[in-house]
């Protein structure tokens, strides 16, 4: 038997962005024309065209979470813990300790890079320096930054904050990745295989990515002008 395929609404929203750490503030931001343009210090840019670059700042521990705990997270996990936190509370479905209401709540996340800069932390320490001499006292890196390199690595830190579980995917397609998977959360609660979706992507800054766009000369060295006949890059 079909069912007539259902309405699908958005109860709750969250995002930071380097403009803002709140939907409010990041479109208030936008609207006024502010340019989140900025030094890079989460790596090293000495040797790239492009200098320059959106970065969000994370240092302050959120949320009641420990220096301690905070410093240990990944930038990815940081960026979708303070995003999930605002749109679970927009939506009405955190309780008075900020654990989630539901037990189980599915999740539709995207991101292409995951905890990349966790990886490229292990392949440094596990790679010999120049002189041949191991980066580190074992020669082999810390097994964790793996751990943290995979984007369910991030899903698993959100259900640790917010205390629910649930099935979960991950879409991985570049750009298009958070579309994807908000499209998709889309599908499946208008045919009905789902009641209610945690859905959105995340990416923190990584230095393959950005080095990787530097190298073909994507990234403008100034400024970032799509609309501008002088346009030299994207940021």
């Amino acid at each position: 038997m079909s069912y007539p395929p259902r309405r699908v609404v958005v109860t709750g929203m969250g995002c930071i962005t380097a403009l803002g750490r709140t939907s409010p503030e990041t479109f208030s931001a936008l609207m006024a024309g502010k340019c989140a343009r900025g030094d890079i210090s989460c790596f090293a840019t000495e040797d790239c065209r492009t200098r320059h670059g959106a970065q969000v700042d994370l240092s302050e521990p959120w949320n009641g979470i420990s220096a301690r705990r905070w410093e240990a997270l990944p930038r990815a996990s940081r960026l979708a813990l303070i995003a999930v936190g605002e749109a679970l509370a927009h939506a009405d479905l955190l309780n008075d300790r900020g654990r989630c209401k539901m037990s189980r709540l599915e999740i539709a996340a995207s991101s292409t890079a995951g905890g990349m800069p966790c990886g490229e932390t292990f392949l440094r320490e596990r790679l010999p320096s120049k002189d041949g001499a191991p980066r580190t006292e074992q020669g082999t890196g810390d097994i964790r930054n793996l751990t943290h390199y995979q984007p369910q690595s991030q899903i698993a830190d959100i259900h640790r904050h917010f205390g629910f579980g649930g099935p979960f995917f991950i879409v991985a397609n570049a750009c298009a990745s958070g579309a994807n998977a908000i499209g998709h959360a889309w599908q499946l609660i208008r045919r009905g295989d789902a009641d209610i979706i945690l859905a959105g992507g995340f990416e923190a800054l990584a230095r393959l990515v950005f080095t990787g766009f530097d190298s073909l000369q994507s990234l403008s060295p100034d400024l970032c002008r799509p609309f501008d006949t002088a346009r030299n890059g994207l940021m």
